[in-house]
């Protein structure tokens, strides 16, 4: 016996897609007989299209509110994108409402305190790219707050930014490089100081060196001799000094020779 999964639904609902692990398609008829065995009871194609599939409105909803895409739930699911799209009204809408709300909430940057909106444009205009090509979108988050997304091209890429923006405080927050460099706006380059090397310094003085001495004279006059410079008649000029043993013994001066 041949094992097969559910792959899709045909797009009047009339029909069931089944799918054998080798991947060959099977088509069957959904008629009264198969509604009743499924659901117990008498079942409308949308209706047997959710107890089929493992998306339900909800899920779909939750999902598309997420972030997700109607195609990439189409794909998982199996489905026609216009089976996704029945319930993709109010979650698109809703994302749609917050990236506008983003839009307009204020935050602190390098040109003030002024709307998401115009950090972006700012941002943008430097990069050569007008302000109606910003492309916006938003998804909720995990914990409860909302990512906001900005995305423009530049170079044949696209420049994304992201944010966590809280539309109950009304507060919106980088998250990410690329959308703190849009808040702290074009940064100028550093400016470069001279390095002067240690032994080049002006205010350094080097000792005068002794052959500097000799080719110039000294500096300084040198301490006086003790000796005095001989008087007139060649006899040197008597200083004090202290007495000599003959003058300790026998008192007053000793004669000279």
């Amino acid at each position: 016996m041949v094992e097969l999964s559910f792959s899709g639904l045909s797009a009047d609902g009339s029909h069931l897609y089944l799918a054998d692990s080798a991947g060959k398609r099977y088509t069957v008829a959904i008629d009264a007989s198969l509604r009743s065995l499924l659901r117990g009871g008498d079942t409308t194609p949308g209706q047997l299209e959710i107890a089929l599939n493992t998306l339900g409105p909800r899920e779909i909803q939750a999902r598309l509110r997420a972030g997700a895409t109607v195609s990439e739930l189409a794909d998982e699911a199996g489905v026609d994108v216009e089976r996704i799209e029945r319930y993709a009204g109010p979650p698109l809408a809703e994302r749609e409402h917050v990236a506008g709300l983003g839009q307009g909430t204020h935050l602190t940057s390098h040109l003030g305190d002024r709307p998401l909106s115009v950090v972006v444009a700012s941002a943008a205009e430097k990069e050569g790219v007008p302000a109606d090509l910003i492309r916006w979108d938003a998804w909720l988050r995990e914990d409860g707050s909302w990512q906001v997304l900005t995305a423009y091209p530049v170079g044949g890429v696209d420049r994304v930014a992201t944010w966590i923006f809280a539309p109950r405080d009304q507060h919106i927050a980088a998250d990410g490089v690329d959308a703190e460099n849009m808040v702290a706006g074009p940064q100028s380059p550093p400016q470069l100081t001279s390095v002067t090397e240690p032994n080049e310094a002006p205010s350094a003085k080097k000792p005068a060196t002794k052959k500097a001495q000799i080719a110039t004279g000294p500096a300084e006059s040198t301490p006086a001799d003790d000796s005095e410079p001989p008087a007139r008649g060649g006899r040197r000029s008597k200083r004090a000094s202290v007495p000599t043993w003959d003058e300790i013994l026998f008192g007053g001066n000793a004669t000279e020779d």
